[in-house]
């Protein structure tokens, strides 16, 4: 929970860097897996033995809802980024040339 408040402070900080649509994704993201981390949370004031089953259950949900949203979004997110880096870089649209091989022999 520490660290997503880190993230949300440094992006929020730096957001007039990026384009309004990007934010905007990038916060519903943060926004979202924190939810889930709280939720999360919840349960983890509880020793596992003394939840009922339905709050077991919810538990576990919370923690697989956290772990999908991570596991599937974050990366898309990652590349968004890297993109609009490089476009600010002016990067973009050139494409890489190869650069040649030295014959060794």
């Amino acid at each position: 929970m520490n660290k997503l408040s880190e993230l949300y402070r440094y992006f929020d900080k730096h957001r007039i860097y990026l384009p309004n649509e990007l934010c905007k994704s990038l916060e519903q993201l943060i926004r979202e897996v924190q939810r889930l981390v709280i939720e999360f949370g919840v349960y983890t004031k509880y020793h596992d033995g003394s939840l009922n089953l339905a709050a077991h259950q919810a538990k576990e949900n919370a923690w697989i809802g956290g772990w999908e949203a991570i596991k599937n979004q974050v990366p898309p997110a990652r590349k968004q980024l890297e993109n609009e880096f490089r476009k600010l870089l002016g990067a973009a649209s050139s494409p890489i040339k190869q650069m040649p091989v030295a014959n060794r022999y």
